[in-house]
């Protein structure tokens, strides 16, 4: 992806829940599931260093330290990925229930007056 479809997907997700990011990559871009994972891990590297977006954990399993990497965190968030797809369970239904109820993280949105605006 170039940054003309990273400043895309700002202008489609900006200030929505993270699933948004995942579903406009899975279907405007037409990437199958891997993939579409792939690049919404690429995302989130991309907009929490250019400080778009603030990556909040809030799965009770999380035990990284507080000062963990982001790449960590990115790796802790890509490795909670289903390895096989069904969207007849919610622990595997990437394209569906997966995010209302498997989802490590919340992100918050960073406003023009250095405040945050979280999407939980």
């Amino acid at each position: 992806m170039d940054n003309k479809d990273y400043l895309d997907i700002m202008q489609c997700c900006g200030y929505l829940d993270v699933n948004a990011i995942y579903f406009n990559l899975r279907f405007k871009y037409n990437l199958d599931i891997k993939k579409s994972l792939q690049e919404f891990i690429n995302v989130l590297w991309q907009f929490s260093i250019q400080n778009i977006i603030v990556v909040k954990f809030i799965d009770p399993h999380y035990n990284l330290p507080e000062d963990a990497s982001l790449e960590e965190k990115l790796n802790y968030v890509y490795n909670s990925f289903p390895s096989e797809f069904n969207p007849k369970t919610p622990e595997t239904d990437i394209d569906g229930l997966w995010w209302e109820f498997h989802c490590p993280i919340a992100i918050g949105w960073w406003h023009e007056v250095e405040d945050i605006f979280w999407i939980d």
